[in-house]
């Protein structure tokens, strides 16, 4: 059986994709270039010790029980301390999705329905 699977194996990663024409061994071979090495085990148990993924939301919000930790890749790009409130986020964020789904706003008219809305979200949470 584990010969029929190592034959397998080979055989799919030295078959060219139908998409790039392209080995998938030989592809991995030009990638392993850009990527760095895994950071020690005590960082990664660090970092998956009460770790639970959840869904970010098409409005960017993200529906937890603890701090928040967001993350980009292995960038920590935000903390939210979480409250006993229904809803938690940070003004600069919701800033910028506004500016990024409406490009063809003037600023100022950006800051302002960014404080209507979350203005909104506050008297929604209660």
């Amino acid at each position: 059986m584990i010969q029929i699977i190592n034959q397998l194996t080979e055989t799919v990663n030295s078959t060219p994709n139908q998409t790039t024409s392209i080995a998938p061994c030989l592809l991995f071979q030009k990638e392993k270039e850009y990527l760095l090495p895994l950071p020690t085990q005590q960082i990664i148990d660090s970092h998956l010790s009460g770790m639970f993924p959840v869904k970010v939301q098409a409005d960017q919000m993200v529906y937890y029980q603890a701090q928040l930790q967001l993350y980009h890749n292995t960038e920590l790009i935000r903390i939210h301390p979480i409250t006993d409130t229904k809803l938690n986020y940070h003004q600069d964020d919701y800033h910028a999705l506004l500016k990024a789904r409406m490009p063809y706003k003037e600023e100022q008219d950006l800051i302002a329905m960014t404080k209507e809305n979350l203005a909104r979200l506050d008297y929604l949470k209660g």
